[in-house]
């Protein structure tokens, strides 16, 4: 039997013509009643957000639905055929999950329709011998010719493509093992972490309902699960017996697997676990085989003998910066008053009644350098005088555009400007021209180009511009399309956020451009669509980033979805759809002041992916492999936090109006300050308020409020013995009286024992003796 997915060509049986007339008639009432049933979590929505544009379409969701029932009656021959046929379809996202609930929030992850089609492919063969013989006598030369190529090329691209179609063959698990190889030897250790993850399901993680039936349905590490019994040995024993069922028919290849995560962890444990997975690795090896335990323990001692027990830097707490002391030097800034901004959220904003925040310096070779939105400025850190030279009064770019041109006058605008800089190599790059990313009237430029640009200086050569720079958004690959956010520069790519803007709503998307020439490497589908509230009448002013971190790309796009992308391809290794917020039927007031929050890009630590949506009051965090929901905080926790700071610990601290301490595993808060604000009630501030981005440092957070600076110390999760719920206010360590900070804040940089404060109108330098 063979499907057909073009209509412009029959079908080859009478049979399969009279069949799929019969079977689209039932399954595609079937199908919208599924997808009706699927989003209905999600259709209460203020403003509801659009389906991301690699969902799958009503064609292959009827395949789909036909392969299933083609495995659940037996047919497998004819399922394998389909299959094969769905895996050469342009790619799509399909659901890999039912519905995740925590706590106030529900997530529905996706994932590509190819992995599917494997997961499934590899259920029907291990159900027919038979079948799995023809299939191995089909495709089993086809997969060694392409391991042999790949072994070559040392490409992680063919590798992919070679690990997804021949992931069914005698060869996959050699495939997949130079898959992460290639990955671990170029530094993308998320990658390799996350291809081995999604090929070998049953070595990598297990569902918590195996192990506790009242658990929420989603599948974790086993790594993570071992670490979440605690004492519990009753379940530490059912854990260790499901890795045992897990590990008897493929013991070599859970040898193999364990090494490299193990390998991958020590090189990063900031990315990957090291702790957790070292002690499970060990305790998992007491359950394979004599020979398997052997050749593991052999190699982990190899390891550990290259890396020592972990390498992750120990904390200090000898920095103190008396911000209450006289500055080292300063620099007048240019102020920007942005009375024009409509969001939608409960008054005041930082800044928003005397002058804006846009200024986010950073350290580079001790130089200071700081995007001043109309140009770059560039400082010696240890005297604040003009770089490169004194005749250049520390502009390193000047975008002739003055400060009347910069914000478009006369029109209702959402949101404010923020600046930041991105550089690697001695190159930086930054977003240039009007702060508007999505245009509610549009002013094209000549050529019908993009207003905003992004610009590429060789500060090895004085802040001369880089070839193929400045960079704009040209048609037709980019209709109305600006940059938005800060571009990100890894290796030989900057990655960038482009949205474009229609009369239904905006789309976000990624690309990434090389970054010495300007030329397009890739671009993904819209990964967001809707509307913003707020934007309906206005020009639209949004600082959305990726995070670019072990070869994958995490991306919120605050339009309902957290994505993950291959960095080396620009395919979608994941996507979660989040419920956004629904303010309207909601019984009295809430506080909306999460509607500030812009520019957060991800924080991804140790296998999770933390997430501060604009469109959603709670804090997610997701499964840094599959996008699974681990946890998310209540609808008021966090609905007046707007910047998502620094991991310490076992602490995940955020700031804004308040500073709060979460746990960074399970999501309870372990304290806030300060510790009696009213979050229910309306134009209810606490007291005092935070005004500016806070910045952890040694171990201590630094807080600028009105006039004063907070300091606390930044892992919590150890100052109480108490219930984490029941710790209200860590302790204070200093209350730095600081005039600098004056009524309008700040935004802090520290670098070694320098500080920086960026206020609305000036940027002070402050060294910790």
């Amino acid at each position: 039997m063979h499907f057909n997915f073009n209509d412009n060509t029959q079908s080859a049986t009478d049979f399969h013509r009279t069949w799929v007339d019969h079977f689209c008639l039932w399954k595609l009432a079937a199908c919208v009643c599924f997808t009706w049933l699927t989003c209905l979590p999600l259709s209460a929505q203020e403003l509801r957000s659009t389906d991301p544009a690699e969902l799958i379409g009503p064609a292959q969701r009827l395949a789909v639905q036909q392969i299933d029932t083609l495995i659940e009656s037996g047919q497998l021959r004819d399922a394998v055929a389909q299959l094969q046929i769905l895996q050469d379809l342009p790619p799509a996202l399909i659901e890999s999950s039912g519905l995740q609930a925590a706590a106030t929030q529900f997530v529905q992850p996706y994932q590509p329709l190819r992995h599917w089609c494997l997961l499934r492919l590899l259920r029907a063969l291990a159900s027919d011998q038979p079948l799995r013989v023809d299939y191995d006598k089909q495709w089993s030369s086809l997969a060694s010719s392409a391991l042999r190529a790949v072994q070559r090329t040392k490409s992680p691209l063919d590798a992919r493509e070679a690990a997804s179609r021949f992931g069914a063959t005698d060869q996959a698990n050699a495939l997949a093992n130079l898959l992460a190889d290639i990955h671990f030897e170029q530094g993308d250790f998320l990658a390799g972490a996350q291809c081995l993850d999604s090929l070998f399901p049953k070595l990598s993680r297990i569902p918590l309902r195996d192990i506790d039936p009242k658990a929420a349905a989603i599948s974790v590490p086993w790594y993570r699960a071992w670490k979440s019994l605690g004492q519990n040995a009753k379940l530490a024993e059912l854990l260790l017996q499901r890795w045992h069922d897990a590990v008897k028919t493929q013991p070599e290849q859970a040898v193999q697997l364990l090494w490299r995560l193990h390998v991958a962890a020590a090189l990063a444990p900031e990315q990957l676990d090291f702790e957790s997975i070292d002690a499970w690795t060990k305790v998992a090896s007491t359950k394979l085989p004599m020979e398997q335990a052997q050749q593991l323990e052999t190699r982990l001692a190899d390891t550990n003998g290259w890396f020592g027990k972990s390498t992750v830097a120990a904390r200090t707490l000898d920095v103190l910066f008396p911000l209450n002391q006289r500055h080292v030097w300063q620099s007048q800034l240019d102020r920007w008053i942005n009375d024009s901004d409509v969001t939608p959220a409960t008054r005041p904003a930082v800044g928003q009644i005397q002058a804006a925040l846009p200024y986010f310096p950073i350290v580079y070779d001790r130089t200071v350098l700081l995007h001043e939105l109309t140009k770059i400025k560039a400082f010696q850190l240890q005297d604040g005088k003009p770089w490169p030279t004194a005749s250049s009064q520390g502009i390193l770019f000047d975008s002739q555009t003055s400060s009347a041109a910069y914000l478009p006058l006369g029109y209702q605008l959402k949101g404010s400007p923020r600046a930041g800089l991105s550089v690697v190599d001695g190159c930086l790059y930054a977003r240039m021209g009007s702060p508007v990313t999505a245009w509610n009237n549009r002013t094209s430029s000549n050529d019908g180009s993009s207003i905003s640009y992004l610009i590429g200086l060789d500060l090895d050569k004085q802040g001369s511009m880089l070839r193929g720079f400045p960079l704009k958004l040209k048609p037709p690959q980019f209709q109305d399309a600006e940059f938005e956010g800060t571009p990100v520069a890894v290796g030989q790519a900057i990655v960038t956020v482009v949205t474009e803007r229609d009369n239904v709503g905006i789309r976000r998307s990624l690309a990434a451009f090389d970054r010495f020439s300007g030329q397009l490497l890739w671009r993904t589908k819209a990964l967001g669509a809707g509307a913003v509230v707020g934007s309906e009448g206005a020009n639209l002013i949004s600082a959305s980033q990726p995070t670019v971190i072990g070869g994958l790309i995490y991306y919120c796009t605050d339009l309902g979805t957290v994505a993950c992308v291959d960095l080396r391809s620009g395919q979608t290794v994941w996507l979660g759809r989040y419920q956004r917020a629904n303010r309207i039927q909601s019984d009295f007031p809430k506080p909306n002041r999460y509607r500030y929050r812009d520019g957060n890009p991800c924080k991804v630590h140790q296998g999770l992916v933390y997430c501060l949506p604009q469109d959603c009051p709670e804090l997610l965090a997701l499964d840094a492999m599959n996008g699974d929901l681990v946890w998310s905080t209540d609808d008021e926790d966090l609905s007046d936090c707007t910047y998502q700071l620094s991991i310490s610990g076992e602490s995940l601290i955020v700031g804004g109006d308040r500073l709060v301490w979460l746990h960074r595993t399970t999501g309870a808060v372990l304290g806030q300050f300060p510790n009696r604000s009213t979050p229910g009630m309306v134009n209810a501030l606490p007291q005092p308020r935070g005004l500016g981005r806070a910045f952890v440092v040694s171990d201590r957070v630094y807080w600028p409020a009105a006039q004063q600076v907070f300091v606390f110390q930044a892992d919590v999760s150890n100052l109480s013995n108490k219930a984490p719920q029941q710790l209200d206010s860590p302790p204070l360590l200093q209350v730095i009286d600081s005039a600098y900070c004056g009524t309008e804040g700040g935004n802090l940089l520290a670098e070694g024992r320098w500080m920086l404060l960026a206020t609305p109108g000036r940027l002070i330098c402050f060294y910790a003796n």
